[in-house]
């Protein structure tokens, strides 16, 4: 494992970051087309096909009395459906693939996201989901969703859960390459952002704050993550309670802002590892005023059982 403490003075590495190029048929077809553009060999049946997939895109806006069941009307890749003002049940993706999922303003709320493993780079933006009747507010199984100006508050347990499907015990498919970019988890009964399982997520730009237990907990099953430029304040209500409990393999948390906690701003004691190829980093991260103090760390993973393992 590497640890450093933060520093405003000395260079600061760019964290690794996941590249996600075009998903769309469409986005495809129109890098081919500029390319082919070029070329006075273009053949025609490449303009026609472009032009086919794009008049197949659609938008649709659905309103609370409109909305239909997605999991059995899954939108077309390429869709956009934009949702009008007012409250939801919920949102159920069972198989969507390449559809962006938009507010129409600010005032779009859900009692419930769930994304099962079919859904796949999907977009969501401006989504507000609070007061769940199950324990997450947001839960994501898929592979490659991106969420941005999303929050989760106010939830009997967790914000955001990232996780296997029940019945995939021991996890074999497990959420990966998702993203969290902007959004806010607050309020909730137990965790702000919860990593049962899961490879290569990433959640930059995040306000995590004033969650009842932690603020970020990460699962043994967790490999990979990239924590960054996020903020973590005011979760937690005793020494067993922190910014971020890490218990994954080979992540990197780097330029966060950790502060206000009731235990340690970063616990790592005695869980987070990495391997000869691959350490875990936490580096160029502010933490400071945690009731238990910066960052801690020692011990082994088979020590690590949380809140067993108590505060040091």
């Amino acid at each position: 494992m590497t640890v450093m403490a933060a520093s405003r003075g000395a260079s600061q590495p760019t964290p690794r970051r996941t590249e996600r190029g075009p998903t769309h048929d469409s986005d495809r077809l129109l890098t081919s087309l500029c390319y082919c553009s070029a070329m006075s060999s273009c053949a025609a049946p490449v303009l026609i096909a472009f032009l086919a997939v794009v008049s197949l895109a659609a938008t649709r806006r659905v309103t609370p009395e409109t909305m239909p069941d997605l999991r059995k009307d899954p939108p077309a890749p390429g869709d956009t459906v934009l949702f009008a003002d007012g409250r939801y049940e919920g949102l159920w993706l069972v198989n969507s693939r390449d559809v962006t999922y938009r507010a129409e303003g600010d005032g779009a709320l859900f009692e419930t996201i769930y994304l099962q493993p079919g859904a796949r780079n999907n977009r969501f933006e401006r989504l507000r989901q609070a007061g769940s009747t199950a324990h997450f507010g947001i839960a994501v199984q898929g592979h490659g969703n991106v969420f941005r100006d999303v929050s989760a508050r106010d939830n009997p347990v967790h914000g955001f859960l990232f996780r296997c499907m029940s019945e995939d015990d021991p996890c074999t498919v497990p959420p990966t390459g998702n993203l969290l970019d902007g959004v806010e988890s607050s309020g909730n009964g137990n965790t702000g952002i919860k990593i049962d399982a899961g490879a290569g997520n990433e959640i930059r730009r995040c306000h995590v704050h004033h969650n009842a237990n932690q603020g970020l907990l990460e699962g043994a099953d967790s490999v990979d993550v990239v924590i960054a430029e996020c903020e973590f304040a005011y979760n937690g209500s005793d020494g067993y309670d922190h910014g971020l409990y890490l218990k994954g393999r080979s992540g990197m948390i780097v330029r966060n802002r950790i502060h206000h906690n009731s235990g340690y701003g970063i616990h790592c004691w005695a869980a987070c590892y990495g391997t000869a190829d691959k350490q875990y980093t936490i580096m160029w991260n502010d933490i400071f005023a945690n009731g238990s103090g910066g960052t801690v760390i020692a011990g082994s993973a088979a020590e690590a059982s949380p809140p067993g393992d108590g505060p040091q």
